[in-house]
């Protein structure tokens, strides 16, 4: 069994016999795993040969437990996940490739929070201040989406063939959850088999 092989590679040897080698690329080839030079030697080379236990268990149909999944993560070789993936993917489902349409609404842009990584939102105190664009922090303009307006928004996708909503905007101080129930409820109206993406953590 070539997974027999892996494990019963000496401690001391840094690569495969390269009979086994080309034994491991025939199963890889025959597998239609696409992968690197760099990933394929990863995979021959382990000195204890962890990776390419776990590695066969995948090839093979095994599932992987807890422990073999902490060796693939902590060896972070992004390409031989990727080859792995693919491989598990094409078993499934071969070349067929699944995915949604979308489509955004961002309801307002005014937050009571200063997230660093956020690239749009508009402080509520320099809003609330009367600041204008020039003269805030942010130098951004403000925007705030009524459910009328959004409604509206989602009028334009109805049927569009987009099969979700994505919604995520600022915490509005002033805005509670009965607004964002409303607001769901009038798009559900508008889009009655529209899957909807709402909100991340912090709102």
């Amino acid at each position: 069994m070539a997974s027999e092989k892996g494990c019963q590679q000496p401690q001391d040897v840094k690569y495969w016999p390269l009979e086994e080698q080309g034994d491991v690329k025939n199963f890889l080839s025959q597998a239609n795993i696409q992968t690197n030079n760099s990933s394929l030697l990863y995979l021959l080379s382990q000195k204890d040969s962890l990776i390419a236990e776990v590695g066969w268990k995948v090839i093979e149909g095994q599932r992987i437990s807890a422990s073999d999944a902490l060796i693939l993560y902590e060896s972070r070789d992004l390409g031989l996940l990727g080859a792995l993936s693919c491989f598990v993917k094409r078993q499934k489902t071969g070349n067929e490739v699944y995915y949604n349409r979308n489509f955004h609404i961002e309801p307002t842009n005014t937050c009571v929070h200063r997230c660093r990584f956020c690239s749009y939102s508009c402080y509520y105190k320099e809003v609330g201040a009367g600041f204008t664009p020039a003269q805030s922090e942010s130098k951004k303009e403000k925007w705030e989406y009524t459910i009328n307006d959004i409604v509206e928004i989602s009028k334009r996708f109805q049927h569009s063939g987009f099969t979700e909503v994505h919604i995520t905007g600022g915490v509005h101080p002033d805005r509670d959850v009965y607004f964002y129930e409303q607001m769901l409820q009038a798009i559900r109206v508008v889009l009655p088999e529209i899957h909807i993406k709402a909100f991340n953590a912090a709102e």
